[in-house]
């Protein structure tokens, strides 16, 4: 499905087109200063676009205004939604209404669109945006599972799922009842995956991912 904004606006060159959706070069953007803003609009949204598996693009003259438009693939509905295999997803959801999930996540982008999955499917949310934090979050609250992102400031995912694995052993707690941690991988070579399990790891989700890809792993562990 295709999307689209048009304006009637004083438009963009090309040399602009090349780099409208650059968060770096956005931020300090003439076009932002002289209108207001922050300039990292695009930016922002062209990552969600990417984490939904869509395309992103602007089409200007100027002097003569701009459209800008993305791209989203989508499924065709299914034409009796009463029909419970027309509905995998929503009637997963219903059986599973409760549990507290740890997002660890250091992208805020990722982290808004992550949470918003998350609380969709009736789960609450609690973040931490490194390793560190991580490891601080599962020592006092109580979780039923954590997603860790592998590549973080501080320490990374890695070194995190470590360091929980330790305190749960020095508690006593057997790896049979320790707290699911879910890894997530923009990069899921099999060297990753044997990496994650390595640490301590119990599954890993690809970025970007889709709603009902994220829900197929975390419903296996909760």
């Amino acid at each position: 499905m295709c999307f689209s904004v048009r304006d009637s606006g004083v438009g963009l060159s090309a040399e602009d087109r090349t780099h409208i959706f650059d968060a770096s070069t956005q931020a300090d953007f003439s076009h932002a200063r002289r209108y207001g803003g922050t300039g990292l609009g695009l930016a922002i949204s062209q990552q969600i676009v990417t984490l939904m598996a869509g395309t992103m693009g602007a089409d200007s003259t100027p002097g003569k205004g701009s459209t800008f438009w993305f791209e989203v693939p989508f499924q065709a509905a299914q034409q009796n939604p009463a029909n419970a295999a027309a509905r995998p997803l929503a009637s997963a959801v219903e059986r599973r209404l409760s549990g507290q999930v740890l997002l660890v996540e250091d992208n805020a982008v990722n982290q808004l669109v992550t949470q918003a999955f998350l609380e969709a499917f009736g789960w609450q949310v609690s973040l931490a945006e490194n390793g560190l934090q991580a490891v601080e979050r599962t020592a006092v609250q109580r979780l039923d599972l954590v997603l860790m992102d592998c590549q973080m400031p501080e320490i990374d995912g890695f070194e995190a799922t470590r360091r929980i694995r330790a305190r749960e052993r020095a508690l006593g707690t057997s790896e049979q009842y320790g707290i699911p941690i879910i890894a997530l991988m923009a990069n899921a070579f099999e060297g990753d995956r044997e990496r994650c399990f390595s640490t301590g790891m119990n599954d890993f989700i690809a970025k970007p991912f889709k709603q009902a890809e994220l829900y197929s792993v975390l419903a296996s562990w909760l």
